[in-house]
């Protein structure tokens, strides 16, 4: 059983919160939705080396999924954020996580 401590930020002067979620032993993601709403999450791979979970990375991903059309408050199925290049990514339907996308890009 694992516990999940959920954490408050605020960005662009709305609040979210965020958690790290997986099992005891493979954290998957990083999930950040605004509280008291069910309206659509924002699912951060985390499995990229290069990416560090704090609150500067969890403001960047909020700010890069807005000007991204992400709508928090509209239901639907988690966006799920990738970290490759550098950079973040919208990661397509069917892409599990940052390594996968990367693979399809070298095809």
């Amino acid at each position: 059983m694992t516990h999940t401590q959920k954490r408050k930020i605020v960005v662009a002067k709305q609040e979210y919160e965020w958690c790290i979620r997986g099992d005891a032993l493979y954290a998957e993601h990083a999930a950040i939705y605004k509280p008291n709403i069910n309206g659509t999450a924002l699912h951060l791979d985390i499995l990229p080396w290069d990416v560090e979970i704090r609150p500067k990375t969890i403001s960047e991903v909020v700010e890069f999924a807005l000007k991204n059309s992400w709508n928090p408050e509209a239901k639907g199925q988690p966006l799920r954020i990738g970290f490759t290049f550098g950079q973040y990514v919208i990661l397509p339907k069917g892409v599990a996580n940052s390594h996968e996308y990367e693979e399809t890009l070298n095809k």
